[in-house]
């Protein structure tokens, strides 16, 4: 921003919130798994105790024992869902909800399978606050107090999880930042009217729930930034109309 300054430009300032995460638990002497396409495989909803509870293969049988994470995951999902591992390399079909802690499911592809890789539940409504501890603080004790323009907040499922964002910005005096969503759960919003849509995009002409992915949420910022160097009049609400026509154009290219 100093940088900025001294040479009289503008920039949009975005701050990327780490959010919640699902992770595969700890694996028995640290050892990768060697996961084939077609195997069974039982999943385990560990909670908290991903860090200790270990996950193997057993080498004579072939029975794979992975936790996750998630303790609510067997609640959460139902057959037919997909559970994506490790940045989506793995992807595994729920077969059946054995019990509320545990589940079989079946290897679509080939791949090794470490611990505490990420996990992604695509088109299922996870029971995960969309912001932690640190995210609160990071928004309040930094986003705000350096006036950065947008904030981009992973796990946004609901109505009520733009609001909580919105109520958390603005306790801290910070009425000016944009929050919008960006999730890994496929096109399923839940709740969302179009005066949320407005807190997601900040640029609704028409209601709208945004879901970019990382590489556009980056080039959304990139644009808003050019365009507001083309002006050195107000700049939170250029950068902020920038922003707009960035979207709308980004959403009419990919409708």
């Amino acid at each position: 921003m100093q940088v900025c300054k001294d040479k009289g430009h503008l920039a949009a300032c975005l701050l990327d919130t780490k959010g919640p995460e699902i992770r595969t638990a700890m694996l028995r002497d640290g050892k990768d798994i060697e996961l084939e396409a077609n195997q069974l495989v039982t999943i385990h909803a560990v909670g908290d105790e991903y860090t200790k509870w270990e996950g193997y293969k057993d080498p004579a049988t072939g029975e794979t024992h992975i936790g996750l994470s998630y303790a609510k995951l067997c609640s959460s999902v139902k057959p037919g869902n997909k559970i994506l591992l490790a940045d989506g390399s793995i992807s595994i079909a729920v077969e059946k909800i054995v019990d509320g802690t545990s589940l079989v499911g079946r290897v679509l592809n080939s791949k090794k399978l470490g611990q505490r890789k990420n996990c992604n539940l695509p088109g299922v409504k996870v029971e995960i606050p969309v912001l932690t501890d640190k995210d609160i603080d990071d928004l309040q004790n930094f986003c705000v107090k350096h006036k950065m323009d947008f904030v981009a907040a992973s796990f946004v499922q609901s109505q009520q999880d733009v609001l909580f964002i919105r109520r958390v910005l603005d306790e801290a005096g910070g009425q000016d930042v944009s929050p919008f969503g960006k999730h890994s759960f496929g096109k399923h919003f839940y709740g969302l009217d179009s005066s949320t849509c407005c807190y997601l995009s900040d640029a609704a002409h028409k209601p709208y729930p945004t879901h970019l992915g990382a590489s556009n949420a980056n080039m959304w910022s990139r644009r808003a930034t050019a365009c507001a160097n083309r002006s050195r009049s107000s700049p939170r609400s250029r950068t902020r109309r920038a922003c707009a026509t960035s979207t709308r154009s980004w959403r009419s290219r990919t409708a």
